[in-house]
């Protein structure tokens, strides 16, 4: 059995390879391609394959699949395994072929479910995915568009819609005082388009103003200047940036520093990235700003402070935004592909046998089932009896009509503080999300 330190090691030695490959021709000069199947698949156990996007949450994946390897496996001792793609940043969207990569997973290499991140690359592998019945899971995909997704039920998610985000959002900026709004995003990115047309409504609803929502090309990472009178020149009260990078909401925002803005801006999670607030050259820019994500899970829970322990232990680092959803991602899908290899009486369930326990193992009724009780979980299944999972994440959830998370979501709150010149958490909030 391949543990994860070991697993991780073969990842990150097949990524150096990779990268010196692609800068050394072979016999022929034709640079050799990274293939994630090489070192990663393994054809005597179950395969879930993983656009990671980040390896925070690459890694709580491969805890969560560790420890559920140690209690002995699924599907009566099969192993699960992660095959994990080569691409870490959206840098690399540019040059690594989702559909394509996704394409092989499935025809190539029979693998039942994909899971990946953002709205954007949810949305890319639906193409690819929903057409040859492969479930699609999202472990940060928040965009609203994900929902009316017209996927036959096979694209689920495990964060909450930027629909409540957005309330969070109106609310905190309603608040601070600010009775008017303008926000711009990447006119390509789902995510932005999305969220800040959610902020809108729920500000709008409380009597604010939205003055302009303006589309930034998404190419645009500095040289900001000409767009500078549609955001600033009727003074809003607050400043929404979701732009696809947090280095480049930190460019608009170093750029914006001398044309004297007197209201403050707001942030989604995008913009919550390690070195965000570092990157700013002026902190003054950033004094009043607030700042809302659901990334985290109730910190005060003792699931969360499990998992949390767990992942601290394994890789000598805190659990970072989303690393908690990606956790609890795995452990819900280990509690079906267990159910549904039961009732269809096979060690190998597709990704529809899959997709049609998932509600089983999340919603009420049945046993209420967290990641520290996995085994017990496991074994009401093999019992024949119903579980209710509830994560690190998010301590009451279940999954709709549309494969959107409900329950009570959490959200944490940051404000800018004068003290440390960087936003600092100060509360979290749990919301009722019922879609």
């Amino acid at each position: 059995m391949m543990n994860t330190k070991k697993q991780l090691s073969y990842y990150l030695i097949s990524l150096a390879l990779a990268a010196l490959l692609s800068g050394c021709g072979g016999g022929e000069d034709t640079p050799l391609a990274f293939d994630p199947f090489v070192d990663q698949f393994d054809a005597n156990a179950y395969n879930l394959g993983f656009f990671p996007l980040y390896p925070y949450r690459r890694d709580a994946k491969l805890l969560a699949a560790e420890q559920i390897n140690a209690i002995g496996g699924l599907l009566g001792g099969k192993r699960l395994n992660i095959v994990a793609t080569n691409f870490q940043t959206a840098d690399a969207f540019e040059v690594i072929d989702l559909q394509e990569t996704a394409r092989k997973m499935i025809e190539d290499y029979h693998i039942p479910i994909i899971g990946t991140g953002s709205s954007y690359v949810v949305k890319k592998l639906a193409e690819v995915t929903v057409p040859r019945k492969t479930l699609l899971m999202g472990d940060s995909s928040t965009s609203p568009s994900i929902t009316n997704l017209d996927d036959n039920d096979f694209v689920f998610r495990i964060p909450p819609s930027d629909l409540f985000g957005a309330q969070v959002l109106a609310e905190l900026a309603w608040q601070a005082g600010a009775r008017s709004c303008t926000s711009l995003y990447t006119e390509t990115d789902s995510y932005g388009a999305g969220l800040t047309q959610a902020f809108a409504d729920s500000f709008s609803a409380k009597g604010g103003t939205v003055l302009n929502n303006v589309a930034l090309p998404s190419n645009l990472s500095t040289g900001f200047g000409q767009y500078f009178p549609e955001i600033y020149l009727s003074q809003p009260d607050c400043v929404f940036p979701v732009l696809l990078r947090s280095t480049t909401t930190a460019n608009f925002i170093n750029e914006a520093s001398s044309i004297g803005f007197n209201g403050f801006y707001i942030f989604s999670d995008a913009a919550l990235a390690a070195g965000f607030t570092d990157s700013i050259a002026n902190s003054d820019s950033l004094r009043g700003s607030i700042a809302a994500t659901p990334g985290f899970g109730l910190r005060d829970s003792f699931e969360y402070q499990h998992f949390a322990a767990l992942y601290q232990a394994q890789f000598q680092q805190e659990a970072l935004n989303f690393t908690a959803h990606a956790y609890d991602l795995i452990m819900v899908l280990s509690l079906a592909i267990e159910r549904a290899g039961i009732i269809n009486n096979t060690d190998n369930p597709t990704g529809e046998m899959v997709r049609d326990s998932l509600r089983a193992v999340m919603n009420p009724p049945g046993e209420p089932i967290a990641p520290s009780q996995i085994a017990a979980g496991l074994e009401l299944i093999r019992k024949g009896q119903e579980v209710d999972f509830y994560g690190a994440s998010n301590a009451d959830m279940g999954w709709d009509a549309n494969g959107d998370v409900v329950g009570a979501p959490v959200y944490d709150v940051y404000h800018y503080s004068e003290a440390s010149g960087k936003l600092e958490q100060t509360q979290q909030i749990v919301i009722a999300a019922d879609l």
